[in-house]
């Protein structure tokens, strides 16, 4: 309380005269003396903003702009808010020959974030032209079943090797930062037959001919940055090789021919532009209003890195029920690919019909799928529930198709986990919530069991995305 004296009116009648003669005596003495009356209060002191303006204001204003007190250290801006996204062309590789592996080394910047590879396949049809006709994994299989592969600078495998179609899978089905994107919905993709038009061919001079982009994954998600990796250093170059398949001529494996019936007459050219896209380095620190504030200058979690891993299991071969166990395990499994192969002489995946029955559209595909982590069944899905999921999810909703290059659809043969590993909810929009990724140790026993394969099963390819940490904290944050 304040001790600060008030001038108040002391209580008179209202003739003026103090009923209290000992006030009215000290009336008498003020009068003669030129004095006033006064009796001295209390009162409250000034709390700050909007208080009496009777007394001091208080030395610190917590909710004033203007506050008396330190502020604490500014943090840092986010790595994503402080660098920029920018995009260079690496390489140009004119007339790739068949079979013949080429290595790019790519072009330093600061933090890789993805690879673009552009591809034209330039077919010449005149003269006696062919009806030409796609193997059911083209136009993609230009790239046969080991011809895209990544490796650090020790050459130590990110990407495993795989094929083109594959890879064409992972775009679709990954929630990594480029992917999550059907390449045959590119404005710019197109094969000559098309898809729906493959049955019949093509005798057009320009007949075989196609053009799509395909997204090599490296980071995890953009909002953090997770997963991008630095490709800073002259002297330590990460490598891209890239391996067309061993022929462009008429063929009957369909995984590994491009043609199959009949090729283009005259001849076959692939081209292939490859694009990096990257972060820049941020400043050491932005001014802002005068003040500079430092900045992160790496990714969140650097360190972090995502692989793709490939197995193949023959265990399934022939049919039956005989359980296999995944060997890529160690770290977090973001999502799985799972594409079925019939018949060891063609290698086609397993084809697709509209059935009555319940979960028999996949003749050799099992009726109800059961992936078991350490002897615990976490996934039973059946066929129908699957496709379905799979179709909501990614918005493929125009149906399944037997052959590679149809926009909008799911390719036979081919499942994921993404909708279970990657998704909160039915719509791909919510990829990145870590927490309902696989995460594995070494001694992680993940099997499928249970399964009955159709006798017409040869191998099951199973394609991973698998990311290492740097830290638990970065990846679940």
């Amino acid at each position: 309380m304040s001790n600060r004296p008030e001038i108040v009116k002391v209580p008179q009648d209202h003739f003026h005269k103090f009923h209290d003669p000992e006030l009215a005596a000290a009336a008498a003495i003020a009068r003669r003396y030129g004095m006033k009356m006064a009796t001295q209060t209390q009162v409250p002191q000034s709390t700050g903003i909007g208080a009496p303006a009777n007394g001091p204001a208080p030395a610190s204003l917590e909710r004033s702009p203007g506050a008396a007190q330190p502020q604490a250290q500014a943090q840092k801006i986010p790595f994503t808010r402080a660098s920029s996204l920018a995009a260079m062309q690496d390489a140009t590789l004119m007339n790739l020959a068949p079979g013949i592996a080429t290595q790019v080394n790519l072009m330093t910047n600061a933090f890789l974030e993805y690879i673009i590879l552009n591809v034209q396949i330039v077919a010449v049809n005149t003269g006696t032209p062919a009806t030409v006709k796609w193997g059911k994994d083209a136009p993609f299989n230009i790239f046969g079943s080991a011809g895209i592969q990544l490796t650090d600078p020790s050459n130590q495998a990110i990407i495993t090797a795989i094929s083109g179609f594959k890879l064409a899978q992972l775009n679709k089905y990954l929630g990594d930062t480029g992917c999550n994107y059907d390449p045959c919905k590119d404005p710019n993709f197109a094969m000559l037959p098309t898809a729906a038009n493959n049955g019949t061919g093509s005798t057009a001079a320009t007949g075989g001919s196609a053009s799509f982009r395909l997204v090599i994954p490296i980071e995890n998600r953009r909002r953090d940055a997770l997963g991008a990796l630095t490709n800073s250093a002259a002297n330590e170059v990460m490598h891209l090789i890239l391996t067309p398949a061993a022929s462009f001529a008429v063929g009957t494996d369909q995984e590994n021919s491009v043609y199959v019936g009949a090729a283009p007459f005259v001849s076959v050219t692939l081209n292939v532009q490859v694009w990096q896209m990257y972060w820049t380095s941020p400043p050491a620190v932005i001014v802002s209003g005068g003040t500079s504030v430092p900045t992160a200058r790496t990714p969140a979690g650097l360190g972090t890195v995502g692989y793709v891993r490939a197995e193949r299991h023959t265990e399934i071969a022939g049919g039956g029920s005989a359980p296999f166990q995944l060997t890529s395990v160690g770290d977090v499994i973001a999502s799985i690919n799972w594409t079925l192969r019939t018949t060891v002489a063609t290698n086609q995946r397993d084809q697709f019909a509209q059935s009555a029955t319940f979960n028999a559209g996949y003749p050799n595909w099992p009726a109800v799928f059961n992936f078991a982590v350490n002897d615990f069944t976490v996934l039973a899905l059946g066929q129908d529930v699957w496709i379905r999921e799979m179709a909501r999810f990614f918005g493929l909703v125009n149906g399944i198709s037997n052959q590679a290059g149809a926009a909008g659809y799911m390719d036979a043969g081919v499942f994921s986990f993404g909708p279970y590993f990657r998704g909160l909810f039915d719509h791909s929009a919510n990829f990145d919530v870590a927490n309902q990724m696989l995460a594995t140790e070494a001694g992680t026993k993940a099997q499928v069991r249970d399964s009955i394969w159709g006798a017409n099963s040869s191998f099951l390819e199973v394609d991973l995305r698998i990311l290492s940490p740097e830290s638990g904290a970065t990846l679940y944050a």
